[in-house]
């Protein structure tokens, strides 16, 4: 199993970094990162709230959208609304309004919902832990064998 290389533009960057990044892969970041809120979102409007989360405070409105930022859930921020006035981003934008609208409608979930919730993430973790565990073995495999041949 080959290790998949993380895009440059999707982790943490700092601001140099993002400057000279932004101009080739400014819309595919933020684009990226407003679809991973908004499905976050309507996964909360099908799933229900976690337990003393406030969507209000993440994504209550465009600027709270914006600001949302959870490096884990490779979720980034971005400065201004020109992103969003993209006719590209339109249909993301509208799904959003729709999840708020939703979102607004719903009572917060119980504390069972919210553990089988929690557990569902933890549960993902694992898995994304797994997978990296793999990559490392697999890229220690690769040392060893470039070593070896390097040897002879």
């Amino acid at each position: 199993m080959g290790m998949t290389p993380e895009a440059v533009w999707d982790r943490e960057l700092l601001p140099e970094e993002w400057e000279k990044l932004k101009k080739k892969y400014g819309t595919i970041r933020i684009e990226t990162s407003l679809l991973r809120k908004v499905e976050i979102l309507e996964h909360w409007v099908a799933e229900g709230m976690p337990e003393g989360c406030n969507w209000r405070e993440l994504a209550g409105s465009r600027t709270k959208l914006r600001a949302w930022h959870d490096p884990l859930l490779k979720l980034w921020p971005w400065a201004d609304d020109e992103p969003e006035k993209r006719s590209s981003a339109a249909p993301l934008i509208a799904r959003w309004e729709a999840a708020k609208n939703e979102l607004k409608r719903q009572k917060p979930r119980s504390i069972k919902d919210t553990l089988l919730f929690q557990t569902r993430r933890a549960d993902a973790l694992e898995v994304q832990v797994l997978a990296l565990l793999a990559d490392k073995a697999w890229l220690e495999q690769e040392l060893v064998k470039a070593r070896r041949k390097r040897g002879r």
